[in-house]
């Protein structure tokens, strides 16, 4: 009886010691299944490999897409630039993501017989009446203005309008009072940076998805420190991605239009003098001579008159030294007088 007693006690402590070699072999394998992940995957990672149902060849690759995919060619991480190339190009039936940007400058001409004096005002009130018809318009279109500056006769102004009235708006800015002296319109295609952005985020999502779930499963404290390491980071890259995805969503679904707007006044021309002939021509002529020559004359006076009583102590200071230098002369010829 006791030897079969020895021999049950040791078939037992036998599988005993095949299970934890068993343990310890699939902990290994986890270990060494997580080492082989792609290379952008944070070093942090390695603690949570070792963690229940933690699927290291999903969580290892950011960039796959839910189907196991990778979503571009480039091969870049969770933290990659927008430009990448997407994993599928967008076929030709597919909607284009485009943003569209319009410079248009206008001339506003005020009324050529405004006195100088008054130019500048009216230039003012026209620009800021014009800068109003068009705010006014945009927003019935749905629209808003972004930004506007004006510093006297001319103001520059900075409209956002959807997309689908962006040229009911050109066409607007064309009727106002005033003339296009510039036109320039943009078109481009973000198609691509829209789907790589998007892509992205689905793959990020379900990274952090199954990183929530691990760290809800996880029950040492190294495990839910790697854990949270690492979902921290791929929060952080989710979150970059939706900010980018955001401005392309924003700048494609609302047109960019700057216009500038300058007033300027166009005086006409004097009227052409008649053609002179005869007695009373030749009369005319004569005497738009002499004004022309008195004026000319006055000129010449004024511009020397202020010179003239430097001129005149000149003038008296080598008088005087001429009438000394004389009379040095006299008496030397005559010294006995």
């Amino acid at each position: 009886m006791r030897h079969k007693r020895f021999a049950l006690v040791g078939i037992a402590l036998l599988a005993a010691v095949a299970a934890c070699s068993n343990s310890q072999d699939s902990g290994s394998a986890a270990m060494s299944s997580f080492a082989e992940a792609p290379q952008n995957a944070p070093a942090q990672t390695s603690a949570a490999a070792a963690a229940p149902g933690f699927d290291a060849s999903a969580e290892g690759n950011p960039e796959s897409s839910p189907d196991g995919n990778a979503s571009g060619s480039s091969g870049s991480g969770a933290g990659g630039k927008p430009g990448s190339v997407p994993a599928t190009a967008p076929g030709p039936t597919q909607d284009r993501q485009v943003i569209k940007t319009a410079d248009v400058q206008l001339e506003l001409t005020i009324d050529p017989q405004t006195p100088r004096e008054q130019s500048a005002d009216v230039k003012r009130d026209a620009v800021a009446a014009a800068a109003a018809q068009v705010s006014a318009r945009a927003g019935v279109l749905g629209g808003f203005v972004g930004s506007l500056e004006q510093s006297g006769a001319s103001a520059t102004m900075v409209l956002r309008v959807p997309v689908d009235k962006y040229d009911a708006l050109l066409t607007d800015i064309r009727s106002v009072a005033g003339k296009v002296t510039r036109l320039t319109e943009s078109a481009q295609d973000v198609t691509a940076q829209v789907t790589d952005a998007q892509s992205r985020i689905a793959s990020l999502q379900t990274s952090v998805d199954r990183l929530r779930t691990l760290l809800s499963e996880a029950v040492s404290v190294a495990d839910i420190i790697s854990i949270e390491s690492e979902l921290t980071s791929r929060q952080s890259d989710l979150e970059s991605w939706q900010g980018q995805l955001k401005v392309l969503s924003d700048q494609v679904g609302l047109s960019t239009i700057s216009v500038t707007f300058t007033a300027v006044q166009v005086r006409t021309d004097a009227e052409p003098i008649a053609e002179r002939s005869g007695f009373t021509g030749g009369l005319a002529n004569g005497w738009d001579a002499v004004v022309s020559f008195a004026t000319w004359v006055a000129v010449v006076v004024g511009t020397f008159l202020p010179f003239a009583p430097l001129l005149l102590v000149a003038g008296l200071a080598l008088y005087m030294v001429r009438r000394s230098y004389r009379k040095r002369q006299l008496l030397r010829q005559n010294p006995g007088s």
